[in-house]
Order: C-alpha cells, then sequence, then structure tokens
C-alpha cells in the first residue's frame, strides 16, 4: 500500500546491522569525556556544537540584546568544552 508521500521505502538493513553488537550509548557526557581525553570524532562534535551554539546565542542577542546568557540544566555542569569554542566566535 502506498502512503500519501509516496511508496514505502524497499531498502533493508544493512547485513552487519543484525550481527555486530551495539556500541556504549552515546551521550552529552561521553562525548565531552571522550573529547578532553583527545578523542579527534568527540572533538569535532564539541566543536560543531560550540559553533552551532554561537550562531544561536547571536541571533537571540541581535533580537532581545540580553546582558547575559545562562546555559542550565543538565548539560550545564559539562558545558566548559563547547563554551570554549563559542566564546571567541561571539561579538561583545
Amino acid at each position: 500500500m502506498n502512503s500519501p508521500c509516496g511508496p514505502r521505502s524497499r531498502r533493508r538493513p544493512h547485513p552487519r546491522a543484525e550481527t555486530e553488537p551495539a556500541g556504549p550509548e552515546v551521550t552529552g557526557e561521553l562525548v565531552l569525556q571522550r573529547a578532553e581525553a583527545g578523542d579527534p570524532a568527540a572533538i569535532e562534535l564539541v566543536e560543531r556544537q560550540g559553533r552551532r551554539l554561537a550562531r544561536i546565542v547571536g541571533v537571540l542577542g541581535s533580537l532581545y540584546d540580553p546582558e547575559l546568557v545562562i546555559v542550565s540544566g543538565r548539560i550545564a555542569a559539562g558545558i566548559e568544552p563547547v563554551l570554549r569554542v563559542t566564546r571567541p566566535l561571539l561579538v561583545r
């Protein structure tokens, strides 16, 4: 049966997807830990998030002109590596 968006996908999972064991669950905490340990892939993710955060804060800053941006929630405890990328990108 076809959906309104087109025919159903006929793609099958990659054969190894069913036989290879799953790795550890990737969490923000794990990425930050691995970045601090020097893992190149984790460092790239942290840098990408830092650039993204700088763009978001820049847009919101141009709209609202805040004096301070507060990062809160579960991410706040480990955000420093991301902020090291973000801070130099923000114009004061």
